[in-house]
């Protein structure tokens, strides 16, 4: 046995090259859950590993890779960093040396198990559950990765003589900033932000001139709301999102309690706050801070000591 990574490893998916040249595919769980890809060269029975190459530098899930030629493949997940987006890439493979192109989005929607075949070297067909857009279908899309077209001499030059300068090309036109006007109860996330942060998606409150951001747990508890979107999440800068409060307060519908919630990973604790009003504003808790959700939300929080004066 030969290892190519040397932390938790998921959704791994592989293509032979040639005989003796494998290329593989896999979600580096200990690595921030990047997606990752590295050369392995097969001798009898030894197999020795190249250098890993990051191709998706977000949580990558659902890995299925392609073999297009012997040095070019093509790499179709699911961006969870980026809206759960179906993407794919094509890799370049040199020796042991991997070179990623553009990433290319083939399904606008939260994207499940994904499968990828190779009909010829410009061809390819994507499988994949539509969870979002599509009430979880099977739902398939043919592609294409366009051929370099073959570079022709410019007209009207004769042998020996210099080649024509290029016209310069015109100035882009400047695009137009983007809305960032955001309204109470959307969802917010900035994926610029460190480490596992960058994956945090909160729900925005806004009260008077209050504004205020509550971290959704975990994507079980998102989906647990019907009308929450994957595809409504509002990417935004660090200045943007700074500018909420942090707001660890939350009631179910229907309940009194009020807990105050903490958050570690996909899990947290929820401990009730066992005062009286006048204790709950003398400790400086602000009413407006408390959101309401629902019972999915408050069961994936262990319980914790109740608060008290």
């Amino acid at each position: 046995e030969y290892v190519f990574n040397t932390t938790l490893t998921e959704y791994i998916s592989l293509a032979a090259l040639s005989e003796s040249k494998v290329i593989i595919a896999y979600q580096d769980y200990g690595s921030s859950q990047y997606g990752r890809a590295i050369i392995a060269d097969i001798s009898g029975t030894e197999i020795t590993f190249g250098s890993e190459y990051v191709f998706n530098t977000t949580l990558t899930e659902y890995i299925s890779l392609a073999a297009l030629s012997e040095s070019k493949v093509i790499i179709a997940y699911q961006d969870y960093g980026s809206s759960q987006y179906g993407r794919a890439i094509i890799a370049d493979i040199s020796g042991t040396e991997i070179t990623f192109g553009s990433e290319y989005v083939f399904n606008t929607a939260n994207t499940g198990i994904t499968s990828i075949q190779a009909f010829s070297q410009s061809r390819f067909f994507i499988s994949y559950q539509d969870k979002a857009s599509n009430n979880n279908y099977g739902t398939a899309v043919v592609g294409s990765v366009p051929e370099p077209l073959p570079a022709e001499a410019p007209s009207g030059a004769e042998e020996g003589e210099p080649e024509p300068e290029p016209e310069p090309e015109p100035e882009p036109e400047p695009q137009p900033e983007p809305e960032t006007t955001i309204i109470d109860g959307e969802l917010i996330r900035n994926s610029s932000a460190s480490d596992m942060a960058k994956f945090d998606i909160y729900i925005v409150k806004l009260i008077n001139d209050k504004k205020f951001k509550r971290l959704i747990l975990s994507p079980h508890v998102f989906e647990s709301y019907e009308h929450l979107d994957w595809n409504d999440v509002r990417e935004v800068d660090e200045e943007t999102m700074n500018s909420y409060v942090f707001s660890d307060l939350a009631r179910a519908i229907g309940d009194l309690k009020v807990y105050k919630l903490g958050a570690s990973g996909d899990t947290g604790t929820k401990q009730w706050l066992n005062i009286t009003a006048e204790e709950f504003e003398s400790q400086g808790y602000d009413s407006d801070a408390i959101y309401e959700i629902n019972s999915t939300d408050r069961g994936a929080y262990v319980i914790g000591a109740d608060i008290t004066a």
